[in-house]
């Protein structure tokens, strides 16, 4: 397995920037999954936008895509 993951995060509005990061290791009862696919919503579109939903403002780099599907890499 790669030591890395692609991750595309939002700094601000229209602002998507690739990055690569530190695959997470897991602790005592957690899983690691390797997402395949990510459905994008009208929230992820609301921060891509305005960088903001109502009050909620980008305060850090944000990854969009909540809505995925995964495979179990290690139990």
């Amino acid at each position: 397995m790669a030591d890395n993951m692609d991750v595309l995060r939002l700094h601000g509005s229209g602002d998507l920037r690739p990055h690569s990061e530190p695959i997470p290791q897991t602790a005592a009862g957690e899983v690691l999954l390797r997402v395949t696919a990510v459905g994008i919503c009208g929230s992820d579109l609301h921060w891509l936008e305005e960088a903001s939903i109502g009050d909620a403002q980008i305060s850090r780099p944000l990854v969009l895509g909540h809505e995925f599907s995964a495979i179990v890499e290690s139990p």
